[in-house]
């Protein structure tokens, strides 16, 4: 069964980002805390059932947190206690402190996938702006580059429309030079005798 759920999600992970269009970065943290739901409660019965996690953590922790919150508790309220009616007040019974302890150690399991379930978007989401910013600079410089290239271009067409205006004043200035020489030695001089 937990391997079937463990596939499911797999595949969850897989196709919902490529059918919804939701980036994988905000889908997988709720995937991870779907799935851990199953590990906690695993844990949760391993942690009852194996004696040296009750003796070293479940049960310690339990009574520490009841002793913590107790004091909180009257602290809040206003209310002084000595140590000894701390002790009798903050006393527990083994089964409701293997449940307290299971709890809070399932709480902290969950609290540690959660953890790591946001530094996990953060870190894919930090790389996502980062392809995209690399993206954005090399459009960048590919733009600056057709526009320096297409500079030099304006440029040089500059340069061939000038050495071609030279070059037509310098023919026009030819012809008209010709055209005169034409008109000059198409008249011929005039005898004084001849006045026709």
């Amino acid at each position: 069964m937990f391997s079937l759920q463990l596939q499911f999600y797999l595949l969850l992970i897989i196709i919902l980002p490529m059918v919804l269009g939701i980036p994988l970065a905000k889908a997988l943290p709720l995937v991870l805390k779907v799935m851990t739901k199953p590990v906690i409660d695993i844990l949760k019965t391993k942690a009852r059932k194996d004696p040296n996690w009750n003796s070293t953590v479940i049960l310690p922790v339990a009574r520490y947190y009841n002793k913590m919150s107790l004091r909180l508790r009257l602290y809040a309220q206003g209310l002084k206690r000595n140590k000894e009616q701390l002790e009798k007040s903050a006393k527990m019974s083994d089964e409701a402190a293997l449940d307290l302890g299971a709890e809070l150690v399932a709480n902290g399991a969950t609290l540690l996938f959660g953890l790591m379930a946001i530094a996990l978007q953060q870190t894919l989401s930090g790389q996502a702006d980062q392809r995209k910013t690399d993206e954005k600079k090399r459009q960048e410089a590919e733009q600056s580059e057709m526009i320096r290239e297409l500079n030099e271009k304006v440029l040089e067409i500059g340069l061939a429309v000038e050495y071609l205006d030279t070059q037509m004043r310098s023919m026009n200035r030819l012809v008209l030079s010709m055209q005169s020489y034409n008109d000059a030695s198409r008249q011929t001089p005039k005898k004084d005798g001849d006045m026709s």
